[in-house]
């Protein structure tokens, strides 16, 4: 299903995401707008299980955020084989996974004879550049270029440019705000996108138990901490624990009564 016909399929079982628009393979909605290009909507939320099950629940904005994040970091595995390999052929295969989802593989013979298959989001990307670069004197092609090729399409980690910007003495309070976004929706978050998330709350971690704080460290802690999201789970949290020891202090009482009804 194109993204088109799957937006619109959207808006009419969920009449709330009447606001969305879509233009030229652009989702417009609130003032955002995310290019489509580098996913299938349909594929997407089919491998998203829990995202899709939970669509009625969830508001347009959730759902826009969701697509946007997970279009902003789009995950573009390498190929997966030893980098030495010196490829004399090579060409696309489809093929249909546990879910019903086409993937894209790459298929490659070495100057040996060898053959290897690994899946590959770029397939298309790497059969042209592996052309191109044949057609240029015959040029001898290892995996190894053809990762270096596809590295450029790599997303870098949000949190590694968050932890550049602490060494130069900078908050991107942006950063932030965006992964206590994330935080609230982290169940639906696709893996290479909670991988960032979770480093990130792991370094929030440290910070509680760090005892000097700088003047960055404390600020970045404050801001997650003062979060609306954190607050309502603290509530959450602080009520589970009153219930907790209000069970248990009629335990408590129950044993001692009894204790006393025996004498």
């Amino acid at each position: 299903m194109t993204n088109e016909k799957f937006i619109n399929s959207l808006i009419v079982k969920y009449p709330y995401f009447k606001d969305f628009n879509y233009e030229k393979n652009m989702l417009f909605y609130n003032n955002k707008k995310v290019d489509l290009n580098n996913i299938n909507l349909d594929h997407f939320f089919r491998k998203n299980v829990k995202l899709s099950n939970n669509l009625g629940s969830l508001s347009a904005d959730d759902v826009f955020n969701i697509i946007l994040w997970h279009c902003m970091k789009k995950g573009q595995s390498l190929l997966n084989i030893d980098e030495s390999i010196l490829i004399k052929g090579l060409r696309i295969l489809k093929h249909e996974n546990s879910d019903g989802l086409i993937d894209d593989y790459v298929y490659i013979i070495d100057n040996l004879g060898n053959t290897y298959i690994t899946q590959c989001d770029l397939a298309n990307k790497v059969f042209k550049y592996y052309n191109e670069e044949i057609n240029k004197n015959f040029n001898q092609v290892t995996v190894y270029m053809i990762n270096k090729y596809l590295s450029q399409f790599q997303n870098e980690s949000y949190f590694k440019k968050f932890q550049n910007d602490l060494n130069n003495g900078l908050v991107n309070k942006e950063y932030i705000l965006l992964m206590i976004k994330m935080y609230r929706l982290k169940d639906y978050l696709m893996p290479y996108l909670l991988e960032d998330l979770n480093i990130f709350i792991n370094y929030i971690l440290g910070l509680e138990v760090k005892e000097d704080l700088n003047s960055n460290e404390d600020m970045i802690l404050k801001l997650f901490k003062d979060s609306n999201v954190l607050k309502r789970q603290n509530g959450y949290l602080n009520g589970y624990l009153i219930i907790a020891l209000v069970i248990i202090l009629g335990i408590f009482l129950g044993m001692l009564f009894l204790k006393v009804g025996y004498r």
